[in-house]
């Protein structure tokens, strides 16, 4: 790619692009001098530069023939120029185009789901596109050489015109000058002709080359570009295939799969079937058989309740009985059988809590057994008893420090005793072998083995007296090694042993030893001055970290350094004499190491508080401490302290509540609501829970508070007073109360059943004390509790929300409907049926007409109501108010089930929708054409009901209504007046009828008659209007009035009096077939003042309604504001009154 360069980027194709065609410069060249500038030509020196040509026979014409060629090359390198161009950035643009396809590939095959559909579009894309690139490179590349071609023989030609140009020049410098240099010159220009021939050969063949070999180039890298594509696309195939054959085995595994679960799922659909018929079947059988048992009850409750009826028994009070008897039966068996699980659950909790107790306490009885064997064995009591031992055993001063100021370092040989390597040798210390031999007692010494100094007597008395010595050391002092193993716990005396006397001599003979060296004491020495000052500061400065605030990383710790957890130590319900022990974890929250001791136990509770733990030493941050608290309460008080402790960073303080066992009772509700209601004859019971969250047990007793009744109870006064029964229940009015008294064990619960049986419809409401006495404290008080108790009872189970349905005022031929809402308020569904009187049937339907009410829902019933208008006749007996036709109609809701039925009422208002016409029929009478003839039209609205009316299609029949073109709202018993106006088209009599339609759906039909009568006179206008006219001022205006018959029509005018308005003529006779100017005069006058003093405005009356003094500019614009009006009037008048024809005699 960087080998074919763009050649319109490079200098020598820019430099010829600036450069003047020869065309051009030809005019220029008005001398051709064969002399070259900064030197001259010599025949006898070869030049480097241009030689001149030889003379041709016509110069000029040759040099124009090589400046026309120069020309077409140049204007051919142009246009290979711009080819060139124009394919490179169609070059350009592919790759771009190839980019983004090659960007949008590597996108698809990571998108998730995958595209395939359009990663293979892509995909043929840019292959599209990579072939188009390689047609168009090998296009760019053939004309790069067609542009190197071009270029050379552009060159060429422009060297053939310098060469031209230079024998120009020379050969007139040649003809001026001597004829002698000709041969020279000659000779020189062929030498010069050569070199140029060859050189010009050696470039084309160096093109050449270049040419071919960029060729074989490009050749090389479009077989490489071939053979990729052909790897890639085989390479494509394979995978297309492999994806492929994954695709069919998915296919084939998803269609199997499915194969079996439809197969599956037939199976299941089968199995399905059968079951259901199955149970359908099963089903079925239990209704029939549930069927002819309730036949059967039914049977013998009918001929019971004929029996009681022929005894003259009340039917309904002994079956209540019965019933009564039969729950109360059912309540006490229920009683003893929960009486009986909840003793045999008690029992069984009992004996499970006793067997946790008991584990519990060998629990805890093996837990303090392994603590004091592990304190007395691993305790730091224990360890540092082991270890004094272990230095006492092993040192030769029997010390358990061996330097306390730290500044000797002492040889471990001269300080321990132990075996080494020369025991057994006879080089041994004698302090080692007085330890073995005290450890060894029954061992004796071979002599034969014992050296040289401990043979004869005087070895024998020594090693006696060695072997005496060690006889008084105990038995059980083993070394370090063995007290380790077998984890003794150290508890003798430390041995020592006896002074030796150091001066003592052996009475033997030669073989005598001499007494040893006394054993040498390490002593503490005591404190120097500086040594006793650093101690003191060391102190001082340990005291003022305590309680000083430490910064870690920047960051300044505040609060307590420790935390407790539990946060509060709680010894809740102590038994005074017995000991309660709890353990407390104390937690380094601070930001570095700390450390904590219990500064003191308070004082006033030192005889029952104890503390014991271990010194924790520094605790980094996040580990934690422990404390032990013992507890032994002497008096039956609480007790709430504080534990004081003292850390690095200040006094942190444990908080300790110890608490008696004490009684608290709560109920779980204050309100106990049966709900929307209980049918009577039915019941319902609530149960609330008493708790107790305190230790003590509690007695309680439910009573009722005879003067605690709701506001709206409706049977307080008749059903009595509270009444306690043999089973220790409480009944109080429609209520009875289960487990009315009894024991509430310390955190337990006792429940307490509320039973509601209404005797009367209506709200029952009651309210109940709860009082508690704890047994174990007879001084405690405890507050006693109110409950509430309330009830709604309802007559039968099927009721409804409104016993009455009122469609309020209905249309005569509307349809109105509205929702009967019936409520089961059983525990069972129950079918209903509404009971349709005949006599209004017609007029009412109900849908459903029967159906089945489910338990505690509504069941809503559609009514639907047609009023008419015979309903007023039919149905005169249930009018209630004749005036105003009100319907109250009684229907009944029949309930097999029920045998009271449920009664309701319909009540509807009927109304009319008619409207009344006065006259009922219009007569217009003679009416002049093209002149307006008005009568008067009364509407009434006889209906309960205001109505909206209108007029449709006047502009047809040419009649005119006002106000408002015929439209309005009417009220109930309104009447409204409409004029009516009417414009005959033609002469002769007509026949019309007007349309009046109302939103309730009416169409009123009112006929009207009318005679159209052509006038012999008519006007040119009807309307004459004056402009503003001022007082004592006039305008006048014309009027044309035209004869159209054929005899002479005599006219006069007839004036208002007092319009101040004057035709001329007023009175005349227009001839046949001509017309007459009519003159209309408009002079307005003051009005008269008034004669009479009293019909002026009042004193205190407003400006503007006080006339204006006589003679002011207020009086004339008050004048001929009246004047204006009188003429409106009047011309209003005139065009109403028309002219008078007069008719001869």
């Amino acid at each position: 790619v960087e080998d074919r360069a763009v050649l319109s980027d490079s200098q020598v194709i820019q430099n010829a692009s600036a450069r003047q065609t020869y065309a051009e410069s030809a005019g220029s060249h008005k001398v051709i001098s064969t002399t070259r500038l900064g030197g001259s030509f010599s025949p006898g020196k070869r030049s480097t530069g241009l030689s001149p040509l030889k003379a041709q026979p016509n110069p000029q014409r040759l040099l124009d023939s090589v400046v026309a060629k120069i020309d077409r090359k140049r204007t051919g390198y142009e246009r290979c120029m711009l080819e060139l161009q124009q394919a490179g950035e169609l070059v350009k643009s592919l790759e771009a185009e190839l980019r983004e396809l090659h960007d949008e590939e590597l996108e698809l095959e990571a998108r998730n789901p995958p595209a395939p559909e359009r990663l293979r579009k892509v995909q043929r894309w840019a292959a599209e596109r990579a072939l188009a690139l390689q047609v168009q490179a090998e296009l760019v590349e053939e004309k790069q050489l067609e542009l190197i071609s071009v270029e050379a023989s552009l060159r060429q030609a422009e060297k053939d015109l310098d060469f031209m140009a230079d024998a120009q020049e020379e050969s007139e410098l040649a003809q001026s000058q001597a004829m002698s240099l000709a041969s020279g010159i000659a000779a020189d220009l062929r030498d010069w002709e050569e070199r140029v021939a060859d050189a010009l050969l050696d470039k084309r063949e160096y093109v050449q080359e270049r040419i071919e070999a960029t060729s074989e180039r490009y050749q090389d890298e479009a077989d490489r570009l071939v053979s990729a594509a052909e790897d890639a696309r085989d390479a494509a195939r394979a995978r297309l295939k492999a994806s492929m054959d994954k695709i069919k085995k998915s296919r084939a595994g998803a269609e199997a799969a499915a194969a079996a679960q439809q197969a599956a799922r037939r199976a299941a659909v089968m199995g399905l079937k059968g079951s259901l018929t199955a149970v359908r079947e099963d089903v079925a059988a239990k209704a029939r058989l549930h069927q002819q048992k309730q036949k059967q009850k039914r049977e013998v409750h009918e001929k019971q309740f004929q029996d009681l009826l022929e005894q003259g028994l009340n039917p309904y009070e002994v079956h209540r009985k019965k019933d009564l008897e039969r729950a109360a039966a059912a309540a006490r068996r229920a009683i003893r059988d929960n009486i009986a699980a909840r003793s045999e659950e008690i029992a069984k909790q009992l004996a499970a809590e006793e067997l946790l107790h008991a584990k519990a306490a060998e629990q805890r009885e093996r837990g303090r057994l392994v603590e004091a064997q592990f304190q007395r064995e691993m305790g730091a009591s224990a360890l540092e008893a082991r270890t004094e031992a272990y230095m006492r055993r092993n040192t030769t001063q029997h010390t358990t420090m061996l330097d306390p100021t730290g500044h000797l370092d002492p040889n471990p040989s001269d300080v321990t005793t132990f075996k080494t390597a020369r025991f057994g040798m006879g080089m041994a210390e004698p302090r080692l072998l007085d330890k073995m031999t005290g450890r060894h007692p029954d061992v004796s010494a071979k002599e034969l083995l014992m050296p040289d100094k401990y043979r004869g007597g005087g070895g024998e008395l020594g090693l006696s007296r060695r072997f005496s010595h060690g006889a008084s050391l105990r038995r059980d002092a083993d070394d370090a090694e063995d007290v380790l193993a077998l984890g003794a716990l150290g508890d003798a005396p430390p041995t020592t042993l006896p002074d030796t006397d150091t001066h003592g001599s052996s009475g033997g003979g030669g073989g005598g030893g001499g007494g040893h060296a006394a054993w040498k004491v390490l002593e503490t020495r005591k404190l120097t001055k500086l040594e006793a000052d650093a101690m003191e500061v060391a102190k001082e400065r340990h005291r003022k970290t305590i309680g000083s605030s430490r910064v870690m990383m920047g960051r300044t710790f505040a609060g307590d350094a420790f935390m407790s957890t539990p946060a509060v130590l709680e010894f809740k319900d102590f038994e005074v004499g017995q000991t309660y022990t709890a353990k407390v974890s104390i937690t380094n929250r601070s930001y570095e190491k700390n450390t904590y001791r219990v500064v003191q136990v308070p004082p006033e509770h030192g005889n029952v508080l104890e503390v014991l733990y271990k010194l924790p030493g520094y605790l980094a941050t996040g580990v934690s401490g422990e404390l032990t608290v013992n507890f032994t309460p002497k008096v039956n008080e609480d007790i709430d302290t504080e534990l004081e402790m003292l850390a690095d960073t200040g006094p942190f303080t444990v908080p300790i509540r110890c608490l008696t066992k004490k009684a608290s009772m709560a109920v779980s509700t204050q309100l106990v609501d049966f709900g929307p209601g209980v049918t009577l004859a039915e019941s319902a019971s609530i149960t609330f829970t008493l708790t107790n969250s305190g230790a003590l047990d509690v007695e309680y007793a439910v009573s009722a508070d005879d003067g605690g009744g709701l506001e709206d109870d409706a049977s307080a006064d008749r059903d009595g007073g509270s009444e306690p029964l043999a089973d220790g229940s409480l009944r109080v009015g429609p209520f009875t109360l289960r487990n009315a008294t009894g024991r509430v064990a310390g955190y337990g619960t006792a429940s307490v059943s509320v039973k509601f049986a209404p005797t009367a419809t209506g709200v029952v409401g009651r309210r109940l004390i709860v009082t508690y006495r704890s047994p174990a404290a007879r001084r405690t008080f405890i507050e006693p509790a109110t409950m509430q108790l309330r009830g709604v009872g309802y007559d039968v189970p099927i009721f409804l929300e409104n016993s009455v349905l009122d469609f309020k005022c209905s249309k005569f031929d509307h349809t109105y409907r509205d929702y009967l809402q019936v409520r089961n308020g059983g525990k069972t569904a129950m079918k209903l049926s509404v009971v349709n009187r005949p006599d209004v049937s017609d007029y009412f339907e109900f849908s459903p007409g029967f159906g089945f009410a489910q338990a505690g829902k509504a069941f809503p019933v559609m009514v639907i109501f047609k009023p008419r208008a015979k309903m007023l006749q039919q149905c005169e007996k249930f009018l209630v108010d004749t005036d105003n036709n009100v319907f109250e109609i009684p229907m009944k809701l029949h309930v097999p089930d029920q045998r009271l039925p449920v009664n309701f009422t319909l009540r509807a208002q009927v109304t009319t929708t008619d409207l009344l016409f006065d006259p009922p029929s219009l007569d217009f009478g003679p009416c002049v054409m093209n002149e307006n003839t008005a009568v008067a039209l009364r509407i009434r609205n006889i209906s309960a009901l205001p109505q909206t009316f209108g007029f449709a299609n006047l502009r047809a029949t040419g009649i005119t209504i006002s106000p408002n073109d015929g439209f309005g709202y009417i009220l109930p018993g309104e009447t409204l007046e409409r004029v009516v106006s009417f414009q005959p088209p033609i002469p002769g009599p007509q026949q019309l009828t007007l349309t009046a339609k109302t939103t309730a759906g009416r169409t009123f039909s009112l006929p009207a008659t009318a005679v159209g009568v052509q006038p012999g006179l008519s006007l040119s206008a009807n309307d004459l209007r004056f402009p503003a006219t001022s007082v004592g001022d006039m305008h006048m205006v014309s009027l044309i009035l035209s004869n159209g018959t054929d005899r002479a029509r005599a006219f006069e005018f007839a004036v208002p009096p007092g319009s101040d308005l004057q035709f001329i003529p007023s009175v005349g006779e227009v001839p046949p077939q001509s017309t007459c100017r009519v003159q209309v005069e408009f002079s307005p006058q003051l009005p008269p003042e008034p004669s009479e003093p009293d019909d002026s405005p009042p004193a205190d009356a407003p400006p503007s309604e006080k006339a204006p003094p006589k003679g002011s500019k207020k009086a004339a614009a008050a004048a001929a504001a009246a004047a204006a009006a009188a003429a409106a009037a009047t011309m209003a008048a005139a065009a109403a009154a028309g002219v008078r024809e007069a008719l001869p005699s």
